[in-house]
């Protein structure tokens, strides 16, 4: 009985701490002044993992395409910027893995011409990661502004959105759904339209 006590006491005092650590790791936020300092760190060591690899590989087996990843995590974390930052780096670091694993090139400057395209790669990269991110928010924005309930003036018919500003109808339309609004008339305004226009030839 005294084992079995103290066994259900363990198991419990387990079972305590285990829930104690679950609540932690739900309840627990990174320091925003401390995130970028983790990205970066982020960021090197996915271009040093990516030159490891180069290095490891040897010359002969071209995986240049790997510094992509470093490149595309500081556009991503650090914005074009940080992304170009990143492709002089890996195209210096391509340079180095290039030299220690003793690849020889009968003209100097084949070796930085191999660098130069490297860079233009690299450089793809930054604008497609760009590309996507301003895709992604601009859709964001028309979600944002189109999903729910949008407040509309029974008076002026002028369109409210979520920063407080009221817009006219085409110009809501054209700034958050991206839309061109072309002037036309219904049907229904055109008849009654011509029917006042009948009804004051009429009258005269």
């Amino acid at each position: 009985m005294i084992r079995s006590d103290h066994g259900l006491q363990q198991g419990a005092t387990q079972r305590a701490h285990h829930g104690c650590m679950v609540s932690l790791l739900r309840t627990w936020k990174p320091d925003s002044r401390q995130l970028p300092w983790v990205k970066a760190m982020l960021v090197l060591l996915a271009l040093a993992a990516a030159g490891w690899v180069d290095y490891a590989t040897g010359y002969e087996v071209s995986v240049f395409l790997l510094y992509a990843i470093p490149i595309g995590l500081a556009t991503t974390f650090f914005g074009r910027v940080g992304g170009v930052w990143l492709v002089l780096a890996a195209t210096v670091a391509w340079m180095g893995v290039d030299r220690l694993t003793g690849h020889q090139y009968s003209h100097a400057w084949i070796w930085i011409v191999n660098a130069a395209n490297r860079m233009a790669c690299f450089s793809l990269t930054v604008v497609v990661v760009s590309h996507i991110q301003f895709r992604r928010s601009v859709l964001a924005k028309r979600f944002v502004a189109l999903s729910g309930g949008v407040p509309v003036c029974t008076q002026c018919l002028r369109f409210g959105a979520k920063d407080g500003h009221w817009w006219q109808g085409g110009a809501f339309l054209q700034e958050f759904a991206g839309a061109q609004p072309v002037s036309k008339v219904c049907p229904d305004c055109a008849r009654h339209g011509y029917d006042r226009a009948g009804y004051r030839e009429a009258a005269q």
